[in-house]
């Protein structure tokens, strides 16, 4: 109870085909997160810590899930920072 169901979800057996079939580059370490796009959640610090990071920029791709009204607002702060290689806004 409460967790999650180890038949069901299990590690993939083919990473490359899996980083293939959606579209992530095979070379880079995936940061992934699924929020409501609002302002409590942070996400504009993130933006700006990729931004600071130049290794981040260079060796990880930050995915984002999720809607909210700042969506607008993000994918705009991700051209302001240069980010439109390392970060992608997925709904």
């Amino acid at each position: 109870p409460g967790a999650t169901d180890p038949q069901t979800f299990v590690p993939v057996v083919d990473r490359k085909a899996s980083r293939a079939a959606l579209c992530l580059p095979a070379h880079r370490r995936v940061l992934f997160t699924v929020r409501n796009l609002v302002p409590r959640m942070g996400l504009e610090n993130v933006l700006d810590a990729m931004a600071l990071s130049r290794t981040a920029r260079e060796t990880c791709t930050l995915v984002i899930g999720g809607e909210g009204p700042l969506h607008a607002a993000l994918e705009a702060g991700i051209r302001k920072r240069g980010l439109a290689g390392a970060v992608r806004l997925i709904g």
